[in-house]
């Protein structure tokens, strides 16, 4: 029969940990620094194989809507492309009238739009009316419309030097024309505009020849 073994024979058969070994457990604040590491690596796998994933389908074509859109534009489009904007009139083209001077009257021409933010319907309108003379070599091929906005009744029209060129380049009665078309553009089509002033790369201008651009323009009786 076999004797108990006491105490000391079990402290020789599993010694007891010494305090050395006891001291090389790592502290709190590193074991917690390291399971976050581990979390974080975890995550970011996690992330990088689902996005390789959705790439994948994407390419493929499974998770494609082709009815999200970006911008109002975009929504209009897609109304009109689905018949919807055309069937219930939530969504209407407009038929904007550009005064281009043609000999010494203008001839209106159409410019049909889906109406959006007001400055730049307006500065599209514009643009085209430019296009237009650029086409019959009024203007030349430089002249943009750099920015468009309103304060109440006023439209300030911001061109580049090309422009001002471009009526130094033709009859005092040629730019007059020419301007007015632009005001009966924009005062006839975008109510409430009355008055149109310019800018030219940003600053009030200084050319009063042949066309004053420095004062406001607007339409007179009869023009």
């Amino acid at each position: 029969m076999k004797e108990p073994i006491d105490q000391q024979e079990m402290e020789a058969i599993i010694p007891r940990r010494t305090r050395d070994e006891e001291a090389q457990k790592a502290k709190l604040p590193y074991r917690i620094i390291a399971w976050v590491s581990v979390i974080a690596l975890c995550f970011a796998v996690g992330y990088g194989s689902t996005s390789l994933v959705l790439r994948y389908l994407d390419k493929r074509g499974v998770t494609s809507e082709k009815d999200v859109v970006s911008s109002g534009s975009d929504a209009a489009r897609l109304l009109v492309e689905s018949g919807a904007g055309s069937a219930s009139g939530s969504v209407q083209r407009v038929a904007v009238r550009l005064y281009v001077p043609e000999g010494d009257a203008f001839k209106i021409q159409t410019l049909e739009m889906i109406p959006g933010v007001f400055e730049d319907d307006a500065r599209r309108s514009l643009s085209e009316l430019f296009a237009r003379l650029k086409s019959q070599n009024v203007l030349k091929d430089e002249v943009q419309v750099l920015h468009l906005f309103r304060s109440g009744e006023t439209a300030y029209v911001d061109v580049n030097a090309p422009f001002v060129a471009s009526l130094q380049a033709i009859t005092a009665e040629e730019g007059l024309l020419l301007v007015t078309g632009i005001v009966r553009t924009l005062t006839e089509n975008f109510a409430p505009l009355s008055r149109v002033r310019f800018l030219v790369n940003g600053r009030e201008p200084v050319e009063k020849e042949p066309i004053d651009l420095t004062v406001a323009w607007t339409l007179g009786a009869g023009s």
